[in-house]
């Protein structure tokens, strides 16, 4: 198999994937949603619950939240705004 035929066998495969994503329920299944809607691999995940982690012991140990600076971590990160 040549590499065009790889890259279009994978671009359908991706595609594939993205379809069958979107019938995943975004209650049920949270996390599985977000990753296959924000193409994440397991490493992306990962640093994400590490953020939420940092944001929900502040939570819990009552300090004040710097949200935008939290929206700058996960735009940094994530290339994820508005």
């Amino acid at each position: 198999m040549q590499n065009e035929d790889i890259e279009k066998e994978l671009s359908k495969l991706k595609y594939h994937v993205r379809l069958l994503g979107e019938t995943i329920d975004w209650d049920t299944k949270p996390i599985t949603a977000l990753v296959i809607s924000m193409d994440w691999d397991d490493k992306q995940l990962s640093r994400a619950h590490d953020i939420f982690e940092e944001y929900d012991k502040k939570l819990s140990a009552k300090q004040t939240i710097n949200w935008v600076e939290f929206e700058h971590k996960l735009r940094d990160e994530f290339d994820i705004g508005y």
